[in-house]
């Protein structure tokens, strides 16, 4: 018999249909009320520099040609690959867990361009997909240490269901809104140069 078991307390999913996905530059605290709907996922630099295959309305906000990354494009269709195509609407990149089914190894997403400082014991958001919807979680991960928070992380996303799943930002730049109300939040007001919203 072969069967993966997690328990996870608290976690928080949002199923997102292609064509209402978007990607926003933001540049300010994480915390708002001037938007709905909206959370975490692409990783910055200071908090005002999106890291990876970032691409918001059009606009292309930053480049990481060896990142995976997850788009839309203008016939509302979702890809998954690295560099996005030219008619790319919105993209994020991230850490590659399950990539087209296969999982990834910590080395194959260090290679890259990724390093090891969001693997702790802390929260996590997983961005997946499985038939042109996203499908957005947050979750708290306990394994301490770097190659065990990977494994632990590992096993999540292979209980999804996703074809593809990546890991984006997560501990103190997490925020989940749903209707104006923060379901999740960490501490503070973390500035984020880009969110993602739905």
């Amino acid at each position: 018999m072969s069967y993966n078991y997690k328990y996870l307390p608290h976690m928080y999913a949002v199923k997102i249909p292609a064509a209402d996905w978007k990607v926003i530059s933001w540049k300010k605290g994480k915390r708002t009320t001037a938007i709905k709907n909206y959370c975490c996922f692409p990783f910055q630099a200071s908090g005002t520099v999106p890291v990876g295959n970032i691409i918001a309305n059009g606009q292309v906000l930053a480049t990481l040609p060896s990142a995976s990354t997850i788009w839309v494009d203008t016939n509302n269709q979702l890809g998954v690959g690295y560099l996005p195509p030219p008619n790319t609407k919105h993209s994020v990149s991230g850490f590659p867990l399950i990539l087209d089914g296969r999982e990834c190894s910590l080395s194959e997403a260090l290679s890259q361009g990724w390093d090891t400082s969001p693997l702790y014991a802390t929260s996590h958001a997983i961005l997946g997909v499985s038939d042109n919807t996203l499908y957005y979680y947050v979750f708290n991960t306990t394994s301490q240490g770097v190659s065990a928070t990977w494994n632990e992380l590992l096993s999540i996303a292979r209980m999804i269901g996703c074809s593809s799943v990546l890991l984006g930002d997560g501990g103190g730049s997490t925020i989940l809104d749903i209707e104006g109300t923060n379901a999740v939040a960490s501490a503070g007001n973390r500035q984020l140069a880009t969110l993602m919203q739905f």
